[in-house]
């Protein structure tokens, strides 16, 4: 009995000691990607570089994800090695991404193609991180801390990305491009803690026999065909789409205003998302009436509305309807998509939704989602390259509005 409760405490201190450093890096990588986007944002709108070209670069990590997840899933699988099967990419991918990061802060006073190429190349380095983070952390999870541990990752994350907005609120007095070097170094730290801190199973440092080998057998040319998707999945796409590029649209749409004034909008947005995130955690009545249809439809007409307004109002009437406009994307996402997308580390939604799936295994059907997610992203900047972003909510209005009509064909 004394040995059963030694051990007992053992495991228990050991699964809390796990809960804390993946939570940490939770943390360090949603900072990071926050600082990320609106400093590349900014960068890119500043060199007058079309909104196509840069969606095309800055949001290229769903193409990536779409075409290469199944087989970078199935090498991270069946690697072995004396230090794990995740913990080789967590090393080698957290110190690219750092030093990829950090690169822009030196690309931000030459041409713009070297620039595009460094946040093309920092896509997929930290695809492969974060691949590997969240495939640590479903190692890692347990039965009796499986809600906790993803409550506190999120919790975390949603923590690191409001801590980054509140950085970012300063950029203004620092040299353009400063901040890098800060999200490159503090992701660094947390990525290398989660690689030395959290020990692999042994079986993982053990080679794989030929027998124990799965094969690989994911055909790429699947993820083009969308004849099984529904209409309902295109109105998803849709909506994944136009809060997927939300930072990128807000620094264009208010670009005639300060980076202070368009950080603080995009501050006040996540937090009336994260808003409605915390009442459908403890709140059943809320999921309920968010799942009915006439309040789904109603907050997108609310919503259409909203962006509507924006189009011709004054900068304190926009920023004291943000808040708002959070609040209803956060029920429009949780209705439509199941989950709430508060900003760029969506990126991080994406991975725990794998999680929470409790499977790695390639879903074809969401990988088209994710490719075609990509697709509109770029029709939609092509639409705001002709109409000209100060257009853009205008633009956000009539193709929310547009997605009531299509369910209804």
């Amino acid at each position: 009995m004394r040995v059963n409760g030694k051990e007992n405490n053992k495991n228990f201190f050991e699964n809390v000691k796990n809960i804390v450093i993946l939570s940490f890096g939770s943390f360090g990588l949603n900072f990071m990607l926050l600082v990320y986007i609106l400093t590349t944002s900014r960068l890119l709108i500043e060199r007058s570089a079309s909104v196509t070209l840069s969606s095309v670069f800055l949001f290229s990590e769903l193409i990536i994800f779409a075409f290469t997840y199944p087989f970078f899933t199935y090498l991270y699988d069946i690697t072995r090695s004396a230090i794990g099967r995740r913990t080789p990419y967590l090393i080698i991918f957290g110190i690219l991404s750092s030093f990829n990061l950090t690169l822009i802060q030196k690309l931000s006073y030459i041409s713009l193609f070297p620039l595009l190429m460094v946040i093309a190349l920092f896509n997929f380095w930290l695809f492969l991180y974060t691949l590997a983070f969240f495939g640590m952390v479903k190692d890692k999870i347990v039965y009796h801390f499986r809600n906790i541990m993803i409550l506190h990752i999120k919790l975390w994350g949603i923590v690191g990305s409001i801590t980054a907005y509140l950085y970012m609120l300063n950029s203004d007095k620092v040299q353009l491009g400063i901040e890098t070097p800060v999200g490159g170094f503090l992701f660094l730290i947390s990525a290398l803690t989660v690689a030395f801190f959290i020990v692999e199973d042994k079986k993982y440092k053990v080679p794989l026999s030929r027998s124990e080998k799965p094969s690989y057998n994911y055909n790429i040319s699947d993820t083009f065909r969308f004849y099984n998707l529904e209409v309902k999945d295109i109105k998803k796409a849709i909506i994944m789409s136009l809060i997927y590029i939300y930072e990128f649209f807000i620094l264009n749409f208010l670009k005639d205003f300060s980076f202070r004034v368009s950080s603080i909008n995009l501050l006040v947005f996540f937090l009336g998302v994260i808003f409605a995130y915390f009442i459908s955690l403890f709140s059943d009545n809320f999921r309920k009436i968010v799942g009915e249809k006439k309040v789904q439809n109603l907050a997108i007409i609310i919503l259409s509305i909203a962006y509507l307004v924006f189009n011709y109002a004054n900068i304190k009437i926009i920023l004291g309807l943000q808040f708002f406009v959070g609040f209803l994307w956060g029920v429009i996402l949780l209705s439509q998509l199941g989950y709430i997308v508060p900003g760029k580390s969506e990126r991080f939604i994406i991975y725990s939704v794998v999680i929470e799936d409790d499977s790695l295994k390639p879903d074809t059907k969401k990988l088209k989602f994710f490719f075609l997610s990509f697709i509109l992203i770029i029709v939609l900047s092509f639409i705001l390259d002709i109409v000209g972003v100060q257009n853009a909510s205008l633009v956000y209005s009539i193709i929310l509005f547009s997605t009531l009509i299509l369910e209804k064909r």
